[in-house]
């Protein structure tokens, strides 16, 4: 402690460990107790603050890593409602045989009993065995024709992925 560069030097080596807290406080303890007291007190908020330090640091990327996986989810979960959108444009292209925008009834029943639309309704959580009763539900202006936006809302309200 000969001078305030050797002072700052020991305090630096007492919290890095590179000198023995007995071999600092006991020259302190004779001096003043207090002095023991506020040597310790010191090195113990200093080692604190720096565990919490790094603490922060850690945590703050675990956040961020976090962030980018909820981005990634949503990213997935979009990337899946639009391949979703393509098989349900898909299957009514098939379904309107006139190709004239529509689905009639009949068309509906034709072609809900084949096995590749069965297949994709299965894939999409969605029950047809009563075709009456499924085109009637999708056919919410109940004109007795799907149009193609009347179809994929009725089956995404049927899935539950639609308000």
């Amino acid at each position: 402690f000969g001078s305030m560069s050797m002072a700052l030097l020991t305090l630096l080596m007492s919290v890095l460990g590179g000198v023995s807290w007995w071999e600092v406080i006991e020259p302190l303890m004779k001096v003043n107790t207090m002095f023991g007291i506020l040597f310790v007190t010191f090195v113990l908020v200093t080692v604190l603050a720096a565990m919490n330090i790094i603490t922060g640091v850690f945590v703050n990327d675990s956040l961020e890593a976090a962030s980018m996986d909820k981005d990634l989810v949503i990213q997935m979960d979009m990337e899946d409602n639009r391949n979703l959108l393509l098989k349900l444009r898909a299957v009514f292209s098939k379904m309107d045989e006139d190709g004239g925008g529509t689905i009639t009834a009949e068309e509906f029943n034709t072609h809900i009993q084949s096995d590749e639309v069965k297949h994709i309704f299965n894939q999409l959580g969605l029950d047809a065995v009563d075709a009456e009763k499924f085109f009637a539900i999708l056919d919410t202006d109940g004109n007795s024709m799907l149009e193609i936006e009347e179809f994929v809302m009725g089956c995404l309200r049927l899935q539950g992925r639609c308000g």
